[in-house]
């Protein structure tokens, strides 16, 4: 039906494989004000590590794959690593440090949603930042350290 073009299309696909994490919850000192540097607020972080784990699904052998609890705890110790005052920073700090852990992984899709404080609360739900960056993207060295 789609002739030359969609035989093109077809070779192009990559298939890619996904790990994910979704809603893990922190409670940590991130924003602008200064109120926000000394009172904790609630994080949300849902990730996606991309790679190809063929390897892992046939030996079923966890070193032949990213282990999420090992995510979970580079996450939990890059939240609390360093005062950020932007949500943007502080994702792609993240995503950064994820790259630098886990070698198998070449892209990665993170979602990190600030939850209100009580007073912030009558203003919005949530605000949130979605960063996606394959491994070799030179803008994650851009992120502020």
């Amino acid at each position: 039906m789609f002739g030359r073009i969609g035989k093109v299309f077809r070779q192009s696909v990559k298939f890619v494989d996904s790990l994910f994490l979704k809603g893990l919850r922190y409670e940590a000192c991130h924003g602008v004000e200064a109120f926000e540097h000394q009172t904790p607020q609630v994080f949300e972080i849902s990730v996606e590590l991309r790679g190809n784990f063929d390897q892992a699904m046939m030996d079923d052998d966890i070193s032949a794959t990213v282990d999420y609890d090992a995510v979970e705890r580079c996450l939990d110790r890059e939240i609390h690593a360093k005062i950020f005052q932007l949500i943007e920073s502080l994702a792609a700090h993240l995503v950064k440090r994820l790259f630098e852990e886990f070698s198998m992984v070449m892209e990665i899709r993170l979602e990190l949603i600030k939850k209100p404080t009580s007073w912030e609360k009558k203003r919005y739900h949530s605000i949130g930042f979605c960063l996606e960056r394959q491994r070799h993207d030179t803008r994650l060295s851009l992120a502020g350290e």
